[in-house]
């Protein structure tokens, strides 16, 4: 009966920490982060934020203070921040052939 409830136990930790960390913005919507945090507030991603809120506070917490410090609770069409102020750098790509690279 003992083992029982510890398997069940974890397998209900993992499910919650699987639920926990697909539920921050910041994993789902990797190309919004650095977004003003101004704008429309995506419901998807603050309603799985707000789940997190009600199953533990601490996590529920971190996940709306990281969402909204990088501002992947918000829909794009913002202005993104930049560490650079004011400057633009230009890019250069450069192509290498795969086969010519090596591990060092």
């Amino acid at each position: 009966m003992k083992r029982q409830f510890v398997r069940v136990f974890h397998v209900v930790v993992v499910i919650v920490l699987i639920i926990q960390l697909s539920a921050c913005g910041y994993f789902m919507y990797p190309e919004r982060r650095g977004q003003k945090p101004v704008g429309r507030i995506d419901p998807a991603i603050a309603v799985l934020d707000a789940l997190g809120l009600l199953l533990f506070i601490i996590p529920g917490v971190i996940a709306f203070a990281v969402d909204i410090t990088n501002g992947t609770l918000y829909f794009p069409g913002g202005q993104r921040h930049s560490s650079v102020s004011g400057k633009s750098y230009r890019m250069t790509m450069i192509r290498v052939n795969p086969t010519e690279l090596n591990e060092r």
